[in-house]
């Protein structure tokens, strides 16, 4: 089974994204956009994982959230990556807020904790975002340009992360919660 780690978004804030994507979706762009109810903020990606093992990746990752304090989270700004040349994926950044838990940290232990399980490490730096489209194919410095635009939401509370497991489909992936582990 293929699956990762998120903060969920709330409920409130995928309408907002919703309304956000239905602007952008105006622009004719070939782009495949994530529909309300899919967003959420990727603190690890797992990967494909045996069945047998999800039991292990949750337990793991609810010893890495353990002790992490609640957190605030905004949603600000827009962009495409890559950066240069064609983007293909379009997202909107994450920010955080009040609180005192710390999602770069949470993303940390979480690689820490599946290191023995065999789930290699990220080898990026962690940068809180989620992702609001894909491209078909690359999309030209053009036509990213009038994708981007001025986005912020006020900031909400993280009491907990999930696991999630991704089917991929003809239509896009569908996520579904295999397990919610609260923070503190």
């Amino acid at each position: 089974m293929r699956c990762f780690a998120a903060v969920p978004i709330p409920a409130s804030h995928q309408q907002r994204l919703k309304g956000l994507v239905a602007a952008l979706q105006g622009e004719r762009l070939p782009v495949k956009w994530v529909p309300e109810g899919s967003f959420h903020v990727t603190l690890k990606f797992i990967g494909e994982v045996e069945e047998s093992l999800a039991g292990k990746v949750a337990a793991k990752l609810a010893e890495a959230a353990k002790g992490v304090p609640p957190l605030g989270l905004s949603l600000e700004g827009m962009g495409a990556l890559p950066a240069r040349g064609r983007s293909r994926v379009i997202w909107v950044g994450g920010r955080e807020g009040e609180g005192k838990g710390d999602l770069a940290r949470l993303a940390s232990r979480m690689d820490t904790a599946l290191e023995p399980l065999g789930i290699p490490r990220e080898g990026r730096r962690f940068s809180p975002h989620l992702t609001i489209g894909r491209a078909r194919g690359p999309l030209k410095e053009a036509d990213r340009e009038g994708l981007l635009r001025e986005f912020a939401a006020p900031a909400f509370l993280v009491p907990e992360v999930a696991l999630y497991q991704s089917l991929l489909q003809p239509g896009g992936a569908r996520y579904t919660v295999i397990k919610k582990f609260p923070l503190g």
